[in-house]
This record gives structure tokens, C-alpha cells and sequence, in this order.
């Protein structure tokens, strides 16, 4: 199995480096100020070798993430949620800002002991916090929300944008799922994301939970865990 997870490495390694020729043909064309068909062509293939870029980088992501969930220790740690939303909140400000998207928290959990390594759980909550506002519209809100009860802590982060069908909410975490879309500003996705998510969540003794009452009516994704 490592010989294997090393061959994939390397053979995305490659796949990188044959993706980049048509993008130095490309822009060697656009330095050569050509007709604007020819231009708009070329960036069309800049554009795309981009976009393919970032699959493979997801993809290598992917399987590094998979291999730190396998050795991840299970043991409790107090998890400090309001710092890790602060600093997820840093992260994504300037596409939040772009889009005129307002931020609002409501921490009735502060902190909690946890079976996961903090920095698995900021890398959820950025993936969930950078797709909502991916998916927003503009001058919308959204809303980080942490709290418990007698059994569980929870986690939601809740937006007001394309939203989908009720019945595509296990689609959503499917790998390289089909219900991949463009955000509202037209941001690509891989279709990678959401699955690391619920796989590195469902690892550490968690759900991760989509809903939504349907198309242009907001999402809600929320982490659910135990109380150890």
C-alpha cells in the first residue's frame, strides 16, 4: 500500500509538469500580442491548465489528509472553537468582502474537549466556512454557530445561497461528486472537499450533516460530536 501511495504521488508530480506545457505555449502566445480570438483562446487555456493545477493539488491534499486521519492519535484535547473560527474567519475575509458577505457569530460553546487534532477540525471548518461563502449571494449573511447539549457539541455553519434539493444531501459528500457547481462569482470546484470533510469528521468519532429546503433557500452543514 505505500509503494502504491508513492507511486500516486510521483505520477501526480508528473502530471503537473505535463499540465504546465500548454500553459507556457499559451502565454508565450499572449506575448506575442495576438488578434483578440487568438488572445481569448489562449486565456481560455491558462485558465484551464490552472483549474487542472488545483485538481492535482487536491488530489495530493486528499491523500495526505487521508494518511493523517489513519494516524491520528484518539485521545481527548480541549478544543478552543472560537480561536479556530477567528482564524478561519481571517483566512476567508477578503472573498467574503469581495461579495459583501457579513459574518455572524453566536458562540454559546466557547470551547470543548474533543476526540480530533485541532488543526483537522480548522481545516473542516475552512473548507465549510470558504464554501459557504463561495455559494452565497451577495450582501447575504453568514452565521457560525457553536453549542451543546447533555450528549453532543455542535458545530453549524449556516448561509443564504444557491442552497440544492433536499434529496441531494448525501450527494454532496460523495467523492469527486457530480453536484460539483460554480459559486456565485463562477469559483470553480473540484468536487473533492466536502468528502475529506465528512471522512475526517466520521474518523474522529463525528457526523457532518447537509440540509437545506431547497434551491436559492440557503445550507446549513453541521458538525455533530459525542461528548467523550
Amino acid at each position: 500500500m505505500n509503494e502504491k501511495q508513492n507511486l500516486i504521488y510521483l505520477l501526480s508530480h508528473d502530471l503537473k509538469t505535463f499540465a504546465g506545457n500548454p500553459k507556457s505555449l499559451a502565454t508565450m502566445i499572449l506575448e506575442t500580442n495576438p488578434s483578440n480570438e487568438v488572445k481569448e483562446l489562449a486565456e481560455m487555456i491558462c485558465e484551464s491548465t490552472t483549474e487542472q493545477f488545483q485538481y492535482i493539488e487536491n488530489f495530493i491534499k486528499m491523500l495526505k489528509e487521508q494518511d493523517e486521519m489513519l494516524q491520528t492519535a484518539c485521545e481527548v484535547k480541549t478544543i478552543d472553537l472560537e480561536k479556530i473560527i477567528h482564524a478561519v474567519e481571517s483566512q476567508t475575509i477578503q472573498c467574503a468582502l469581495a461579495k459583501k458577505i457579513k459574518f455572524v457569530e453566536q458562540f454559546d460553546l466557547k470551547s470543548a474537549d474533543l476526540i480530533i487534532n485541532p488543526e483537522l477540525l480548522t481545516r473542516v471548518i475552512y473548507n465549510l466556512l470558504s464554501n459557504a461563502v463561495k455559494f452565497s449571494f451577495l450582501d447575504s449573511e453568514i452565521k457560525i454557530h457553536t453549542y451543546s447539549d447533555e450528549k453532543c457539541v455542535f458545530i453549524k455553519v449556516i448561509d443564504q445561497g444557491i442552497g440544492f434539493d433536499s434529496d441531494d444531501s448525501q450527494k454532496i459528500f460523495d467523492k469527486f461528486t457530480k453536484m460539483s457547481r460554480l459559486g456565485t462569482f463562477k469559483e470553480a470546484s473540484t468536487g473533492i472537499g466536502m468528502y475529506l470533510c465528512k471522512q475526517i469528521i466520521e474518523r474522529n468519532n463525528g457526523l457532518l450533516i447537509a440540509s437545506s429546503e431547497g434551491k436559492n433557500k440557503g445550507a446549513i452543514f453541521t458538525i455533530v460530536f459525542k461528548k467523550p
